[in-house]
C-alpha cells in the first residue's frame, strides 16, 4: 500500500518546517493512516514537531482512530504512539489484538497503559516469551494485580 506523497517526503526528511508544521497539526489532507504514521513519527522520537503532534493526536477522535487500527499496520510504530500517548480501553484493546504488534513495541508502552488494559498484555504469551522483560513490567506496573 502506498502511502501519501506529503507523508513520504516527511518521513524522508524532505518536507519544509511550514508544511511539516502543518501535516502534525492534522491541516493537511492525508489519510488517517499515513498521518498516524507522520505523527509516530514526530510523537515518538524527539523533534522540534513532537509537542504538535502529539497534542494533534490527543486531540483526534477516538472513532477516526479505531478503524485503522484494527488493519495490518507496517511499520507498527503508530501502534507504540497509540500505546503510549492515548488511555481509551477499546483504542488500547484494538492495538493488543493488532497482528503487527510487536513485543518491543509492547515491552517499550507497558509502563504508559492503564491498569484496564494489562491483563491483555498478560494473557499474550507469544508477546513474553520473545521479551520475558514484560513479564518483570507487569509486576512493577503500579495499577497491576499480580
Amino acid at each position: 500500500m502506498s502511502m501519501h506523497p506529503i507523508v513520504e517526503r516527511f518521513l524522508q526528511g524532505g518536507l519544509p518546517e511550514p508544511m511539516v508544521m502543518a501535516l502534525v497539526g492534522g491541516s493537511l489532507p492525508v489519510p488517517t493512516r499515513d498521518l498516524l504514521f507522520a505523527l509516530a513519527h514526530a510523537g515518538l522520537e524527539d523533534t522540534p514537531y513532537t509537542k504538535r503532534a502529539l497534542e494533534f493526536f490527543a486531540s483526534m477522535p477516538e472513532s477516526l482512530l479505531s478503524g485503522v487500527l484494527t488493519e495490518t499496520i507496517e511499520p507498527p510504530t503508530p501502534l507504540q504512539l497509540v500505546l503510549c500517548h492515548r488511555k481509551e480501553p477499546a483504542l488500547l484493546e484494538a492495538v493488543l489484538l493488532n497482528p503487527s504488534l510487536t513485543s518491543a513495541i509492547v515491552e517499550a508502552s507497558v509502563p504508559s497503559l492503564p491498569g484496564s488494559v494489562l491483563e491483555i498484555v498478560l494473557n499474550n504469551q507469544v508477546l513474553w516469551m520473545e521479551r520475558p522483560r514484560i513479564l518483570d513490567l507487569l509486576e512493577e506496573h503500579p495499577e497491576g494485580e499480580y
